[in-house]
């Protein structure tokens, strides 16, 4: 069966993640555009964030449990976007399919959105904290009081959060949405 199109196919479904391709796209590179808020929320209190925390093993490192959730959720997010432009590159040849063909891309790929809502969420729920504390420094101390620990220091490895912020969600999404840009 041919002259199948993405869409009509799509509509067929029951997907968990109805979304266009093009959503997917900025979802993903908005969660690693955004997981840069990270570096400057941080920066800006690191003199408090010490003071709470201690300056553990490297004094002018900001090594923080949060940073590793911003690692996995950016590196989620990036692999997600990869499998995704490849299905923009590929989106001509979808006319060509059969629906079976089609079904079965639409089903990978929504197995796929559900590592990117893994990944966002990884990267939303120490970024909010993170970034409440940046914009009001007064809220630190009862967050830190309140159980809310995003400032923890992480010693095993030394992964500063502001290049991990920086390069994984500004590099990874600059060079996710300049090669969305060109495949489209």
């Amino acid at each position: 069966m041919t002259n199948n199109t993405y869409s009509d196919v799509r509509s067929e479904m029951r997907l968990a993640f109805h979304m266009s391709i093009r959503s997917k796209m900025i979802l993903t590179v908005g969660t690693l555009l955004l997981s840069t808020l990270a570096a400057p929320a941080v920066h800006f209190r690191r003199d408090y964030i010490r003071q709470i925390e201690g300056t553990g093993i490297f004094a002018e490192s900001m090594s923080m449990t949060a940073g590793i959730a911003l690692l996995l959720g950016n590196v989620s997010s990036f692999v997600v976007g990869l499998y995704t432009l490849k299905w923009v590159r590929d989106r001509e040849k979808a006319s060509s399919l059969t629906k079976a063909e089609i079904r079965k891309k639409l089903r990978i790929e929504d197995v796929f959105m559900y590592f990117q809502f893994f990944g966002t969420l990884l990267v939303l729920v120490p970024l909010v904290p993170l970034v409440l504390g940046g914009l009001f420094p007064d809220i630190i101390e009862p967050m830190y009081n309140a159980g809310i620990t995003v400032y923890n220091p992480f010693d095993l490895v030394l992964l500063d959060i502001r290049y991990i912020a920086l390069v994984t969600g500004g590099g990874f999404g600059l060079l996710l949405g300049v090669m969305w840009w060109i495949v489209k």
